[in-house]
């Protein structure tokens, strides 16, 4: 019995350890009828060590924001329809004989040798390009985001292996921001 409750214990502590990420300070940015968003990334501190660990030993690690634009339906019977979906990712590589990490922020690299300037980086995404207002018509819109880590990137059979050896990853819970 005391094992059963101990096990339960343990179950709920892993579970909510899992979900200890989230996205916080979610703003929207108007500028010349387009919509921007900034956002934050709030990652538990051993999991951002895990993250670093893997960078030190030459893994690429790619933090994907996933964003989904969506109408709401006028009647809660029908489905919010998703309008614009946006995957923005952040690619982190360290060259150990540089002692430099490069990061690849939606496209545009740079070159950074700071441990809590990349910390900071990794973090937050500012100022990524939801959409232009004229494409909203009647009725109300919401975005919702989250973040998902990705590290080694390898074949079947070896990606499930490796999946069930070594799980370093993350996954967000949705979050919701009004639109319009």
């Amino acid at each position: 019995m005391k094992k059963a409750i101990l096990l339960i214990i343990l179950l709920i502590l892993s579970v909510t350890c899992i979900n200890a990420q989230t996205i916080k300070d979610v703003t929207i940015i108007k500028t010349n009828n387009k919509l921007y968003i900034n956002a934050r990334l709030d990652i538990d501190k051993n999991i951002l060590e895990d993250v670093f660990e893997l960078l030190h030993n030459g893994v690429e690690v790619t933090i994907v924001y996933m964003i989904n634009i969506y109408k709401e339906k006028p009647l809660y019977l029908l489905v919010d329809s998703n309008i614009k979906t946006i995957n923005y990712k952040k690619i982190i590589k360290y060259k150990l004989w540089e002692k430099q990490y490069y990061l690849t922020d939606g496209g545009k690299s740079q070159k950074i040798s700071d441990r809590k300037e990349i910390n900071k980086k990794l973090k937050e995404i500012n100022k990524v390009f939801l959409i232009n207002e004229n494409e909203f018509k009647k009725g109300k819109y919401y975005l919702k985001i989250k973040a998902s880590l990705e590290s080694v990137k390898l074949f079947p059979p070896l990606s499930w292996i490796f999946d069930l050896v070594y799980s370093r990853g993350f996954e967000t819970p949705w979050t919701s921001k009004q639109l319009k």
